[in-house]
């Protein structure tokens, strides 16, 4: 927003979409290592909750639900990392990505998908297997291949940018 003018809107190209998603995978993948090595018993039960509030909002089949809900997971995570800075930025980016990571949501079958990656990342954290944590964690969140595509071509239908992401499988 600018004084007396008109608000701007910055829609990023899909290859900076790329490069975000690949950044919040690895800063989220970070912040899950931490929470392995340092979990505590209450952390663990505030993470579990967080999931089953994940598992009740998927059940009502509405990715917005979904969605509100999911965030609370991953702070929890963020929170037992032991590391607010880190988990900051991971926040601030997963905030900046919201409305694609909402799209993604849409695709078939993805609230169920998203919940089975919840498991695995809630078992690795649990084991204290830092390397498994990270690695599951960064394969939740990293949008590629046809899953971005079909992110983007969703998004296509789904915004008033839409235009500008038309041509997105042809220019690619």
């Amino acid at each position: 927003m600018r004084p007396r003018r008109e608000a701007m809107v910055s829609v990023p190209s899909p290859h900076r979409l790329i490069e975000m998603f690949e950044t919040i995978a690895e800063l989220e993948g970070r912040v899950r290592t931490l929470a392995a090595r340092r979990l505590t018993t209450e952390d663990g039960r505030l993470i579990k909750v967080a999931h089953l509030a994940c598992v009740a909002a998927a059940a009502t089949g509405d990715p917005e639900i979904y969605y509100g809900v999911n965030r609370g997971f991953h702070e929890a995570i963020c929170r037992a990392s032991r590391n607010a800075f880190l988990g900051e930025q991971a926040l601030i980016l997963h905030k900046r990505l919201s409305a694609y990571r909402r799209v993604q949501l849409r695709a078939r079958n993805r609230l169920g998908q998203t919940l089975a990656e919840h498991d695995g990342i809630l078992e690795a954290i649990r084991q204290g297997n830092e390397e498994l944590a990270a690695k599951r964690l960064r394969d939740h969140v990293l949008v590629q291949g046809e899953r971005f595509s079909d992110m983007m071509l969703n998004f296509a239908a789904a915004t008033p940018f839409g235009a500008y992401f038309a041509g997105w499988r042809h220019a690619r």
